[in-house]
């Protein structure tokens, strides 16, 4: 019997990157060191950037995908950058959390892996990543998974939380399950044309 697949979600939040995995039946680590999403099943409170002190001792990735905090690169109006271009500060966003997620995937070196971020985040990230992958919506996507057939989807906006809710941000972070459901299904279908070969 082989084993199940392994899926990591870094910087989980409410966990869309990995649920389509989750109803699959994949073993899903999702980290996020927030106590807000505590509550979402298979996460761990844990830090990415102290993966040394943890990563070890995990099931090892077949997959990686991570959505480092995008606030930092965010165009948005109240976001740090643009208030700081206003005020005529200069800003410089943190990329310590997108350089511990590059370490984790250089370490484990699973089958594929993605990393998404805002479209703000495209220029700050080419000299880590390079060129992006893909671009649905607002979620831009650079790695090793293959082209998500999603060039007709848009994601719904509507839902994204209360002003006051504490919860706003994750989810107008969410990864959607179209998104998540579409990555499954190439894994899926890589998986059974290899079976083949």
């Amino acid at each position: 019997m082989s084993k199940k697949p392994v899926i990591w979600d870094l910087c989980s939040g409410l966990g869309g990157w990995s649920e389509a995995f989750v109803q699959a039946g994949w073993i899903v680590v999702r980290i996020d060191n927030a106590p807000i999403v505590q509550h979402i099943p298979h996460t761990f409170s844990l830090d990415v950037r102290n993966w040394l002190d943890w990563a070890y001792d995990l099931p090892q990735p077949d997959l990686i995908v991570a959505s480092p905090p995008c606030l930092e690169f965010s165009q948005a109006f109240h976001a740090p950058g643009p208030v700081a271009r206003r005020d005529g500060l200069d800003f410089q966003p943190d990329f310590s959390i997108l350089s511990a997620c590059k370490d984790i995937i250089k370490e484990f070196k699973p089958t594929w892996w993605a990393i998404e971020n805002v479209v703000g985040s495209i220029k700050p990230f080419k000299p880590y990543l390079g060129r992006y992958k893909q671009k649905v919506g607002p979620f831009v996507i650079w790695g090793t998974i293959p082209f998500l057939p999603l060039s007709d989807f848009i994601p719904h906006s509507k839902d994204i939380g209360s002003a006051g809710d504490p919860l706003r941000s994750n989810i107008r972070a969410k990864i959607p399950f179209e998104i998540s459901f579409e990555l499954l299904s190439c894994w899926n279908s890589q998986k059974t044309l290899l079976e083949f070969i």
